[in-house]
Formats: C-alpha cells, sequence, structure tokens
C-alpha cells in the first residue's frame, strides 16, 4: 500500500511538472500580447505632452480620406495656394473657411482621444477646454498650411517654371476649390 502510495505520489508529481513544462514552452513560444488601444501613441501627463500627443494623432491620421479631413486639406491647400500664388483675380474671404476648419479639427482631434487626454482636458473650466482645443487645432492646420506651401513650392522648383507659369495654370482649379470650400463653410457655420 505504501508502495502503490509512492508510486501514485511519484506519478502525479511527475505529470504535474510535465504539464508546467509544456504550458512554460507554450508561454515562451506565445508570449502574452496586451491590447493596445492607443494605436502606439504614449500616455500624455500634462498640457505640454497633450498638444504633442494630438500633433502625433494628427500625423498619424491626416490622410483619412473622410469629409472632415478633406475639408481641412483643400483648405489648406487652397490657403497654401494664396501665398504662393499672390496675385490672383479672388476676392477672398477665409473667416467661415478657417473657422470651419478649425472646428474640424477640434472634433477629428476629440474623437481620436482617449481616457488619458479627457483627463488632462478635464482638469480645466470649460472656456480653457475651449481655448486649449482652438491652440491644438490651430497647431495642427499650422502644420497642414506650411506643408502646402513647401509641396506647391517643390511642383514649381521641379516644373522648370516660374511661379507665375504655375499659378496661371492652376488659377481655375483654385477658384473652383475655393468656391466650394466657402459654400461648404458657409452653410456648415450659419
Amino acid at each position: 500500500m505504501l508502495k502503490r502510495l509512492i508510486t501514485f505520489t511519484l506519478l502525479s508529481l511527475f505529470s504535474t511538472s510535465l504539464v508546467m513544462a509544456q504550458e512554460t514552452a507554450q508561454s515562451i513560444q506565445n508570449p502574452l500580447v496586451e491590447a493596445d488601444d492607443r494605436g502606439g501613441m504614449w500616455v500624455p501627463e500634462n498640457v505640454s505632452d497633450l498638444r504633442l500627443v494630438s500633433q502625433d494623432w494628427w500625423l498619424k491620421f491626416r490622410k483619412t480620406n473622410q469629409q472632415l479631413y478633406n475639408f481641412i486639406g483643400e483648405a489648406a491647400e487652397f490657403r497654401a495656394y494664396l501665398f504662393v500664388c499672390k496675385r490672383h483675380d479672388l476676392n477672398v474671404g477665409m473667416v467661415g473657411i478657417n473657422a470651419l476648419s478649425n472646428r474640424n479639427l477640434q472634433q477629428i482631434l476629440l474623437a481620436l482621444f482617449k481616457e488619458a487626454e479627457y483627463g488632462i482636458l478635464e482638469a480645466h473650466t470649460k472656456a480653457q477646454q475651449a481655448e486649449l482645443m482652438a491652440d491644438i487645432a490651430s497647431d495642427a492646420y499650422s502644420f497642414e498650411y506650411g506643408y502646402r506651401i513647401a509641396r506647391q513650392t517643390a511642383i514649381i522648383s521641379v516644373s522648370g517654371k516660374t511661379t507665375n507659369n504655375y499659378c496661371q495654370q492652376v488659377e481655375d482649379l483654385h477658384f473652383k476649390k475655393y468656391i466650394a470650400l466657402r459654400a461648404t463653410a458657409k452653410r456648415l457655420t450659419e
């Protein structure tokens, strides 16, 4: 009886250690992976971090083909055209277009934010939150505007034409863009 008990105990220990060894081997081959709901973005701890994370979010998702993103890109493209092509026949009013771009950017960024970002925002008053988000959206729009200026300047440089030739060539296209942008801004901001 004692012999059977010892044999049973040894077999139990052996089978338990075998199962543990198999589980250890499987966990080494297939390590547990925690889901990253932040898309690889780091967690902000203060307002400065929130600004940086917001810019990272924008850079990561700016090429998304959705209406809000497209409006921002087209507005920045048109504004860059105005900078590059200073001589044009348009009587331009950018107030509504800029306001809608800023509003769209705020909506986009707020939709991308996670708990950590909202925690930082909630530490401020509503007025401070609105001011901070408008400022962060302006930073993202400034990036788009600068990027579009650089892109148009590069196109001119590569083409070997003068800036005036380029501007005459794209004038009709930008006039049509302006009409569409202005109509959209007027419809959505009134």
